[in-house]
């Protein structure tokens, strides 16, 4: 028997039956078993599917003998529970087949992810033409929430929808910043970029993308502060640098910042204000760099000596650290370490527990004596903290030019 009513389904960013109430969807989600079991189906709507594999993918290697009768109460309490709550709609949505479960066939469905990919192979089609074109990569962002089924996206089984679904937003989105930069339409760029990293926040091109465009539009604060916020999360939560592309942005930021300040008495007077900031210079690791290689420029010409310290962070029998804990950590050594040290000295976090420093010293004593003056300090300011700093240090050779 067939009906009319439209099954309403969201699996991006949540999963729900649209046509349901919220206890009746809570029941579902309530039970893992429960969830996946109808998921699963709704994934392979298309075919029955045979008890064996539903067992074997909800189970996995925790099936036993008693695991044919489970999936048979389950499928009874969900008939149960579309009863109790009276969600005529949902009827036999679940019909059995000859030793198969199946999604019926025979009732009609609105799935976001299938609406989702029909919008993103249709957009392709009128690339040609970019405002038809936009609107529906437009439509497109609007139905992707998030990943697909996301409670039970590290299942085996669901893990090539999922990144199959994922890699279909990336590249309409890409597709969608390339024809919003040929009208330079940069505010829209924006909001893309952001729909896209509050979903993944890590995505470099993305990244980038946001950044260079803050940057085109003047807005050097946002460009600023997103960087910074990008940088310190990349340090803390992956361990690694952000990408040398996105760091060159920094760099232009900077510069255009100071271009703009045209006037010799107002640059004198910034850089004066600047220099009367106490302690050593605190910077991120790609302006690290460029002082780096200008002071070893430097050296051929002045003679003297510099050397590079880098100072590794531990705990106390070299347990791990939770990340936002190390965060803290490496942030106070940091700044004791600048307390310490004096202006010409230079400071960068090099990796979520790594320190680099930058000495003008007469020789490698020197630096000893500075690492003991770190340890002191620190302890004595926060005396309860149970880390431990070791340190290699270097002579920087300087640059010989023909």
């Amino acid at each position: 028997m067939t009906n009319n009513t439209v099954i309403d389904i969201t699996l991006f960013g949540e999963f729900s039956i649209n046509n349901a109430n919220k206890e009746f969807n809570k029941f579902i989600n309530h039970s893992k078993k429960m969830r996946m079991f109808v998921e699963y189906l709704i994934i392979n709507r298309e075919r029955p599917v045979p008890f064996s594999e539903i067992i074997e993918n909800l189970w996995g290697t925790d099936k036993t003998e008693k695991s044919a009768g489970a999936l048979k109460t389950m499928l009874c309490r969900f008939r149960n529970s579309v009863e109790s709550y009276n969600i005529w709609e949902l009827d036999n949505i679940i019909v059995t087949k000859r030793g198969c479960y199946q999604l019926n066939p025979n009732l009609l469905y609105n799935i976001d992810a299938e609406n989702f990919e029909i919008a993103c192979i249709e957009a392709e089609r009128y690339f040609d033409e970019p405002e038809k074109c936009l609107n529906i990569y437009k439509e497109a962002a609007r139905i992707y929430k998030g990943d697909l089924l996301p409670k039970t996206g590290d299942e085996k089984w669901l893990v090539p929808k999922k990144n199959y679904y994922k890699n279909m937003f990336f590249t309409a989105m890409r597709n969608a910043v390339y024809l919003l930069k040929q009208n330079n339409d940069y505010e829209e760029i924006i909001k893309v970029c952001t729909k896209v990293l509050n979903i993944d926040i890590y995505d470099e091109h993305f990244n980038y993308e946001l950044l260079n465009t803050y940057i085109e539009l003047g807005k050097y604060e946002e460009a600023l502060r997103h960087y910074n916020y990008i940088t310190k999360l990349y340090y803390s939560k992956l361990g690694v640098h952000i990408d040398e592309e996105i760091r060159n942005l920094y760099g232009k930021i900077i510069s255009i910042q100071k271009k703009q300040e045209s006037d010799i008495d107002a640059i004198q007077k910034t850089l004066n204000e600047e220099s009367f900031e106490k302690g050593a210079f605190i910077c991120e690791y790609g302006i690290f760099k460029e002082i780096y290689h200008l002071e070893a420029r430097c050296l051929e010409r002045s003679g003297g000596t510099i050397f590079i310290q880098l100072i590794n962070i531990e705990s106390e029998g070299h347990r791990a650290i939770k990340s936002e804990k190390l965060d803290k950590i490496v942030n106070d050594v940091i700044n004791v370490t600048s307390k310490v040290l004096r202006k010409g000295d230079v400071i960068s976090r090099y990796s979520p527990n790594q320190i680099i420093l930058l000495l003008p010293m007469v020789n490698v004593e020197d630096g000893s004596i500075i690492m003991d003056r770190i340890k002191k300090t620190y302890k004595k300011e926060y005396p309860k903290s149970n880390i431990e700093m070791n340190y290699d240090i270097r002579a920087v050779e300087p640059y010989i030019t023909e």
